[in-house]
């Protein structure tokens, strides 16, 4: 490539900091955490652990739904404003276009775990390095599948209606599973 071509992700980052979408979700995201960690304290008994569990979870949801969110939205918006078609013809091939924009996901699924465990840390001093892990392989199988929505579909509403329903029959798939193992049902 030559010294004149734009990188993607520099560029989309820029976007993302026009439109202020990642500076508003970063809010919500510590908004979210706050109130998770407020109605944590309210419990009567294990304030810690219940503010712990409230908090774990309300990340994991922006860590998985932010960056999806954002990268389906900002790659609807590319196709639609006719942006792709000019950085496919001139400044990068359509495999480093996936490439760089799943990396572009992972850096911001990045940016919101960073986020949420400094603020559980400075919260409660509590630290876990399996979860990060686990957020971390979670938000890279989410990435893809919201690159080949965002990639297919037309309609931002569409793509996440359908990230949303796939997650959370992801997240209850074992309880399906053990309905089906259940002693009443005579298996």
């Amino acid at each position: 490539m030559g010294t004149n071509n734009i990188r993607f992700i520099p560029y989309a980052l820029l976007i993302f900091k026009s439109q202020k979408s990642l500076l508003t979700l970063s809010f919500f995201c510590l908004m979210g955490l706050s109130v998770a960690w407020f109605l944590g304290q309210t419990a009567l008994i294990e304030t810690h652990e219940t503010s712990l569990v409230l908090m774990r979870e309300t990340a994991r949801l922006f860590c998985v739904f932010g960056p999806s969110f954002l990268l389906s939205s900002f790659l609807l918006g590319v196709q639609q404003r006719g942006e792709l078609q000019l950085w496919l013809t001139k400044n990068v091939s359509r495999s480093q276009f996936l490439t760089e924009s799943f990396l572009l996901g992972l850096i911001l699924s990045l940016y919101f775990m960073a986020l949420s465990q400094c603020f559980i840390a400075f919260t409660l001093q509590e630290f876990s390095q399996d979860l990060v892990i686990f957020n971390v392989f979670e938000s890279l199988i989410f990435l893809s599948i919201a690159l080949f929505f965002s990639l297919n579909l037309s309609s931002l509403l569409k793509i996440c209606s359908l990230l949303t329903a796939l997650y959370f029959l992801g997240r209850i798939k074992g309880l399906f599973f053990n309905s089906l193992a259940a002693p009443w049902l005579d298996y």
